[in-house]
This record gives C-alpha cells, sequence and structure tokens, in this order.
C-alpha cells in the first residue's frame, strides 16, 4: 500500500498564504494517496486542477489497464475497417479478412469479460453516455463485420470461420446486455459519489484511520494558522470521509448527483 507519511499533508498547509476552495480538494486527493480505490473515484469528480496537482502517480499496472482498455475499442473497429475494404475493392487484393478480424475482436471480448469481473467484484456507477458510446463502439463494428460476412463474403466462409462469427456475435452481445442493463449494477453504487463511499470499503480500516488521524491534524493546522474559522473547521472535521472537497468546496465538483452529508445547500453556495 506504501508509507502513509509520503506527500505529508503539512507542506500544502505551509505553503499556502490563503486557503481556498481547489485547497480542500489538494487537500482531499493527497490524504487518500495511499488508496488507490479511492483516489481513482475522487478524480472523476474533483476539479481538474487539483487532480493535475496531486494525482500524478503512473504506475505499470495503471498503464497496462489503460492500454487493455484502448484495445478494447480499438480492436473491434480495426477488424471492421479490414472487412470494409475487403467489399470495397471486392476481394480482389486480400481473401476475406474474417480470421483477422476474429482476433482482434477475440482479444476485445477477453479485456471485456475480465472488465466484468473486476466490475463484479468492484461495482462502480458509470455515465449513461460513456456506456453507450463503449456499447455502440463495439455493436456497430460488430454488425458491420457480421453483415459483409453473410453477403459478400459468404462465398468465401468456411468452417473455421463460424468460430470468428461466434466470437464476434458475442461480443456485439456482450455490450447489448450492458446496454440494456444500464450504467448502474443492480444493488451498486448508484453515482460518482457513491463509487467514492464504495472505494472506501475496499480500502482497510487501518489505513482509513490514518487517513482519518493525518486530516484532524491538517485542520488543526489549518486553524492554528488562521486559514479557516472554528466554523470552517467544525464543518471540514464533520465531513465525511472521502466527502471532504464536496462538504467544504462543492461548487468545484464536476459532478455532483446528490448533496453530501455535511454540505451547505447549493443556493448560499451558488449564491
Amino acid at each position: 500500500m506504501g508509507d502513509l507519511t509520503h506527500r505529508p499533508l503539512a507542506p500544502l498547509i505551509e505553503e499556502a498564504e490563503e486557503w481556498t476552495p481547489l485547497d480542500w480538494w489538494k487537500l482531499e486527493i493527497r490524504s487518500f494517496i495511499v488508496a488507490p480505490a479511492v483516489v481513482r473515484d475522487l478524480s472523476i469528480i474533483a476539479p481538474q486542477e487539483a487532480v493535475q496537482a496531486e494525482y500524478t502517480k503512473i504506475t505499470g499496472a495503471s498503464c497496462l489497464r489503460s492500454l487493455s482498455y484502448l484495445y478494447a475499442i480499438v480492436g473491434p473497429l480495426v477488424g471492421a475497417a479490414m472487412m470494409i475494404r475487403w467489399a470495397w475493392t471486392s476481394g480482389d487484393n486480400f481473401d476475406l479478412p474474417l480470421a483477422t478480424a476474429g482476433i482482434l475482436t477475440a482479444l476485445a471480448l477477453i479485456v471485456g469479460v475480465y472488465g466484468q469481473v473486476q466490475e463484479h467484484r468492484h461495482p462502480r456507477a458509470v455515465t449513461a453516455g460513456s456506456l453507450r458510446t463503449l456499447a455502440l463502439l463495439h455493436i456497430i463494428p460488430a454488425a458491420v463485420s457480421l453483415l459483409l460476412a453473410a453477403t459478400a463474403g459468404r462465398s468465401q466462409l468456411t468452417g473455421p470461420d463460424v468460430l470468428w462469427i461466434v466470437v464476434i456475435a458475442a461480443d456485439a452481445l456482450l455490450h447489448v446486455v450492458l446496454l440494456v442493463r444500464g450504467p448502474v449494477r443492480p444493488g451498486g453504487p448508484q453515482n460518482e459519489v457513491d463509487n467514492i463511499r464504495q472505494g472506501l470499503t475496499e480500502t482497510p480500516q487501518h489505513v482509513l484511520d490514518e487517513i482519518q488521524d493525518r486530516r484532524r491534524s491538517a485542520i488543526e493546522l489549518l486553524r492554528s494558522r488562521d486559514l479557516i474559522d472554528a466554523g470552517g473547521a467544525a464543518r471540514a472535521n464533520a465531513a465525511p470521509m472521502g466527502e471532504l472537497g464536496l462538504t467544504m468546496a462543492p461548487e468545484l465538483a464536476r459532478h455532483l448527483p446528490d448533496a453530501p452529508a455535511g454540505a451547505p445547500p447549493r443556493h448560499e453556495v451558488d449564491g
């Protein structure tokens, strides 16, 4: 998990001449940097400036995960593009590339299935728009590849091609099911704030206790340096874990699906 003294909170406070709403988000992200499940969810809802300033660690695992998800989108598209090119040239230049399209899609399907396994273990809500885009980026290429195979490529189909047809259809079916299910898994988090709360349940309690202690010390330091008043300190200390930024500076959140506990009414903030 890492050393909990990594990137201490005190320098963030000691270097500040005044404490701004953005600083609350920086403080929260820095305090949770040792809890990856939480900080990833915070990075979705936190203002971009705070994320860029505090969430800068890139690991080999995170790079591999990002590349695999990127491939899961690109693979089927490349396969469909090859099928379109073959049909456009009337198959004069090369054989029906259904096997290649199938292999590309099979790898994407493996990534998709793995993602669903992880989603079952660590459920998260996603936006309807992102789910729809992802699903269509699989369903449309699959439909194109299958249609061309069944029409222009029908005369070239062989026995082994049935396997690739099944693979491509399975990838499309997976994403049709996800699209029908919707962006929220039954019984799972309902929005971005729930995602943060879910991340807290996945973090060892001793780590959460240490983060809470460090947060209290940081708030005491803020108060001792007169960067916040007593009321602000009380509100900050009362903020639920993972919702310090939402409580103290909700107007900066990129998404605010519901009012977090302890937050002031929205009209007071917006006014």
